[in-house]
């Protein structure tokens, strides 16, 4: 009886948290390779409001940032995940300003079995690229990892900027028409403009860490 009551406590938290988060819809957090990745998936990083993302690398190094998507909302949600620059002009390249668009990989989570057992638990295996369309669904209430792989074999050092846009597919929105003819960059509807830095170390700063 008392696991059955914590187990009820931490159930009414959960949905408590959810319910104060709701008018938000969706966010995006950063986590770490320690996260638990079993089914369902609710780090508790998604909670926090994160306003910017900034990550270090080496030069010649391939980096990864890991990420969870998560949906407060109680139905399924389909979201459409890009990364963008930061110029306002539309230069026929995503990702970041300044930042070899092919060096850079946008992988999702996978649902997979732990085992062959009877009654497998399921977790998020590691990450499959994400296909043209951009589209990752979340469950109700939970959250999909998602990481963003950025290969700086060959790129100089110093910051790169662009922004992580998330846009959920279930809300109207539409693409504005500029000069003409449209483009991603150009949207309007609800969504989410996360910044994101990458500091590419020169080798001098490696040394003196």
């Amino acid at each position: 009886q008392f696991e059955q009551r914590v187990s009820q406590e931490e159930s009414r938290l959960l949905q408590s948290r959810y319910q104060a988060n709701a008018k938000r819809g969706f966010s995006v957090a950063q986590i770490n390779w320690g996260t638990d990745f079993s089914i369902p998936f609710r780090p508790d990083e998604c909670f926090l409001a994160e306003k910017q993302i900034s990550v270090s690398a080496a030069k010649n190094e391939k980096k990864l940032l890991l990420l969870a998507l998560n949906n407060f909302s109680p139905k399924t949600i389909e979201y459409r995940v890009s990364l963008e620059n930061d110029r306002a002009q539309y230069n026929g390249q995503a990702g970041l300003a300044g930042f070899p668009a092919e060096k850079i990989e946008i992988r999702r989570g996978v649902r997979i079995r732990e085992s062959d057992g009877a009654a497998p638990a399921e977790l998020y295996d590691p990450m499959v690229t994400l296909n043209d369309a951009g589209i990752i669904s979340v469950p109700p209430q939970e959250a999909v990892p998602l990481s963003i792989d950025f290969d700086t074999a060959g790129v100089a050092p110093g910051e790169y900027r662009g922004k992580l846009r998330i846009i959920p597919l279930d809300q109207s929105g539409k693409f504005i028409s500029v000069n003409g003819s449209f483009n991603r960059r150009d949207y309007s509807g609800p969504m989410l403009d996360l910044p994101i830095t990458l500091t590419i170390l020169p080798l001098l700063s490696l040394i003196h860490i």
